[in-house]
């Protein structure tokens, strides 16, 4: 019998058995809309004359999404402080009645309740790809499986702003109608839709356009520390004329959502002080004017009833700001990389008495196919110093830098990972969630779909050269020939060849996978997918350190070839909005000018 998560306390007694022909639940109370389609999905409406799962709310219980399942010779009986806690009772009931089909179930006792209250998960939509309203359904229901508390979707520009569609027209936008259908669907499952739009920086959807330069601190341009000169700002100046535009958002914005609470991001406002607000930076600091400007959107969230969710990274900057935040304030405490400081970080907000989650990532963006060792680790060790550090959440985080290049598909190792140890991490640490991963996310009985995901999220490590955020195959294949050859200088070219290889043996594994469903092609269509992009790319590293001229007639064939196959696939599951761009960072560096 394996429940996930595992319940913090079980006791089974194997010798005595309780014996139904069907379960039908009954409240001992006056359910709300939520709980009761939960009951109604889980009785079997063929049968009348069914054994009763009694439902008790019992206040004496401290855990508000705990709950005391209990199954004896003669009755079934679940009890919880709250209707929630009554929910993730009646998943594991199911689980029990899936797993024991005879009619038999064991007599146990179990006590159960998660060591996070709070379990996030982020998903991207403003990096090119942004998900058919069927795909998020289908993801709410699987967070739901899996006991998430809260999805956010990451804004800077696919939300229909009515007076703003110069930012958004090309993007395929979520409507104010369709977040609310978004909103509906997550509060059926017990799930939160936390509103999340960026308010500081990553404005750069915006400011490149002539209408919103006014609001720049850089309207000109300035030296980004990674990728160089840009040529329109990303952060907002923080001034009143920002605010007031804000506000306007919020106003439009923030309705659409039962949430009680707003991600207003923050994070990377990586111009601030080398514009408009230099005067300022100079006569205090970059930090001030920060936590300032920060403290004024806050109190235009609290003015609209909500509190305010923010990144913590340019707080800890200068940690000594960290007890001026207001109340009302919960920091997110994001690193994408094994062995970041959590411990010393979580210490500091703790220390503070500043609620905050843990914020790792699924290690999927700028890489195709994946980082499998680092998202292991990451949400290991995030989890691990947030349990023992009294955060109150993790938020796991999804990203699409640079195009969003990768499926969905590669995220769910991490997505089981963190809900599962997010529930109970002294169990389920270094536990193999192989199971959960093909029956709850993946959907399907083949272990050679996630077997291939493992294959092809460690394909990278033969190179032996670890980047922050990126894969090595990922970095070359968008790279321009002359600057891919500087990159490959310390890769042998016998590494590459063996990675090759690699990739050679999963395209003949994935031409053997006989679909046995329609959702399972949708799978092997993605795999194929990531497969002969990091094939692609090998073909490239492999030109390059033979000193063959990139690319070459026969590499354009197969990026034609690759590209319409990119598009059907990105049409599966995702809105059109963003899809040219995303190609277009494709076809640049590996086609010949002109």
């Amino acid at each position: 019998m394996q429940l996930y998560p595992k319940p913090q306390s079980i006791t089974i007694d194997a010798s005595q058995l309780f014996t139904y022909t069907s379960l039908r639940a009954e409240a001992n109370f006056s359910t709300n809309e939520l709980l009761q389609n939960k009951i109604d999905t889980f009785n079997d409406p063929l049968h009348t004359q069914a054994s009763t799962v009694s439902l008790f709310i019992d206040t004496k219980q401290s855990k508000p999404q705990g709950y005391h399942l209990s199954i004896t010779p003669t009755n079934v009986s679940l009890a919880s402080p709250s209707e929630q806690g009554l929910h993730y009772g009646l998943l594991t009931l199911a689980q029990l009645v899936k797993q024991t089909p005879t009619g038999q179930l064991p007599c146990l006792e179990i006590n159960d309740c998660p060591d996070l209250p709070n379990r996030g998960f982020m998903l991207d939509i403003s990096r090119c790809k942004v998900p058919s309203l069927d795909s998020i359904f289908e993801l709410i229901s699987q967070l739901a499986a899996l006991r998430y508390t809260q999805l956010q979707l990451y804004t800077e520009h696919t939300f229909a702003y009515r007076k703003h569609q110069e930012v958004w027209q090309d993007a395929s936008p979520y409507t104010a109608e369709e977040i609310q259908k978004i909103d509906d669907a997550c509060a059926a499952q017990f799930i939160e839709l936390v509103p999340n739009q960026n308010t500081f920086g990553h404005f750069e959807r915006w400011l490149k356009h002539e209408n919103y330069l006014h609001l720049a601190e850089c309207p000109d341009g300035f030296i980004h520390p990674i990728s160089g000169k840009r040529p329109f700002g990303s952060t907002l100046k923080p001034n009143d004329a920002s605010l007031e535009f804000l506000e306007k958002l919020f106003d439009e914005f923030l309705p659409n959502f039962r949430s009680t609470q707003f991600n207003i991001g923050g994070d990377e406002p990586w111009e601030l002080g080398q514009g408009w607000s230099k005067p300022q930076v100079e006569q205090t600091s970059k930090q001030r004017v920060y936590l300032e400007f920060l403290k004024q959107v806050q109190s235009l969230v609290a003015a609209r009833g909500k509190t305010s969710l923010f990144w913590g990274d340019i707080i800890l900057e200068d940690p000594s700001l960290i007890n001026e935040l207001p109340d009302g304030t919960t920091a997110l405490l994001w690193g994408y990389e094994a062995g970041h400081p959590f411990e010393e970080q979580c210490r500091k907000f703790r220390d503070a008495k500043i609620p905050y989650y843990v914020a790792p990532g699924t290690s999927t963006w700028n890489s195709i196919g994946g980082r499998w060792d680092n998202s292991i680790r990451n949400v290991n060790e995030a989890l691990e110093q947030g349990i023992h550090n009294n955060a109150i959440g993790f938020l796991l985080t999804d990203w699409g830098d640079l195009g969003h290049h990768q499926a969905q598909l590669f995220s769910y190792p991490a997505i089981a990972q963190a809900a599962l140890l997010g529930w109970n991490f002294k169990a389920e640490h270094n536990q193999d969630h192989s199971l959960i991963v093909n029956e709850v996310l993946l959907q399907t009985n083949n272990p050679a779909f996630l077997e291939i995901i493992q294959r092809l999220g460690t394909v990278n490590n033969p190179l032996k050269v670890d980047l922050e955020n990126a894969t090595p195959l990922n970095r070359n294949l968008f790279l321009p020939p002359e600057e891919a050859y500087e990159f490959l200088a310390p890769f042998s070219l016998k590494a590459l060849e063996s990675v090759s290889k690699e990739l050679s043996s999963i395209q003949d594994n994935l031409a053997a996978i006989s679909p046995i469903i329609s959702h399972e092609a949708l799978l092997k269509n993605e795999l194929a997918l990531a497969t002969n992009l990091l094939l692609f790319s090998c073909h490239k590293g492999i030109a390059l350190k033979s000193t063959t001229p990139w690319p070459t007639p026969d590499s354009q064939i197969e990026l034609d070839n690759l590209c319409r196959e990119f598009e059907t696939t990105w049409l599966k599951r995702n809105r059109s909005g963003g899809l040219a761009e995303s190609l277009s960072n494709l076809k640049k560096p590996n086609r010949t000018p002109g």
